[in-house]
């Protein structure tokens, strides 16, 4: 990824693509969203004292959540199975750490 917000600034069909559907695209609520789900994923985050696997899967729940329904082109569904992977794999992982 290139400094200037592109995925691939090489592949044509890349290069129209705004910085602001990388950084903050509207699928996750977008910049002037104060409830955008980076915003909220790092607050969460930080107040919840998680270990690092409790990190990466607890914020990537919230951001499916957050764009369920929300892409065109994906089946509303999907977003929620992803969710479903995250959050089992959290449990298993609190259940092989306290019993």
């Amino acid at each position: 990824m290139s400094g200037k917000g592109f995925e691939d600034p090489t592949q044509p069909e890349r290069r129209a693509q705004p910085v602001v559907e990388v950084a903050h695209p509207s699928h996750y609520g977008g910049a002037s969203d104060r409830f955008e789900a980076i915003k909220v994923m790092e607050a969460w985050a930080e107040a919840g004292n998680w270990d690092h696997i409790q990190t990466t899967n607890l914020t990537q729940t919230m951001k499916y959540i957050r764009r369920h329904g929300q892409k065109p082109l994906a089946p509303p569904v999907k977003d929620l199975e992803k969710t479903r992977w995250h959050l089992d794999r959290v449990i298993e992982h609190l259940k092989a750490k306290h019993g």
